[in-house]
């Protein structure tokens, strides 16, 4: 049996000893807690950047607003929804453009879009309005 004057003498050291291993396991893991904490937080700011360029484009509503978004955030999560607007916002822009050439330049390159039949249509819509104001 360990003699109680020793414990009490040793007493102290130990629990310091203690202590300190405490303190050093708590660190540790604080700092463990800091780094996730540091990593979380940048993916957040990154994804953040992405979805604050991303409503940029959208408030601005061109295609060229949505190329460079496009350019810039290849793997972003808006990117498919990006695609998507910005072929919405081209097909108006050549509505509002309404020449048979900005129609046939589409068509030409673009066989099987969504906007295909709406496009030309509008473009037998306006070969049929410059017709009809010929012959009147």
């Amino acid at each position: 049996m360990i003699p109680q004057a020793l414990i009490l003498k040793e007493f102290p050291t130990l629990l310091k000893e203690n202590n300190q291993r405490t303190s050093a396991n708590k660190m540790n893991k604080n700092m463990k807690n800091i780094k996730q904490i540091c990593f979380l937080t940048l993916v957040v700011f990154i994804a953040g950047c992405a979805g604050q360029a991303f409503e940029k484009a959208r408030v601005i509503d061109t295609p060229q607003a949505y190329d460079t978004f496009l350019k810039n955030n290849a793997d972003s999560e808006f990117f498919a929804l990006a695609q998507k607007l910005r072929e919405k916002s081209l097909v108006k822009q050549l509505k509002q453009k309404n020449t048979i050439s900005a129609y046939e330049n589409y068509l030409k390159n673009n066989h099987d879009g969504p906007y295909v039949d709406e496009l030309r249509k509008a473009k037998l819509d306006r070969v049929d309005g410059l017709v009809k104001r010929l012959l009147t």
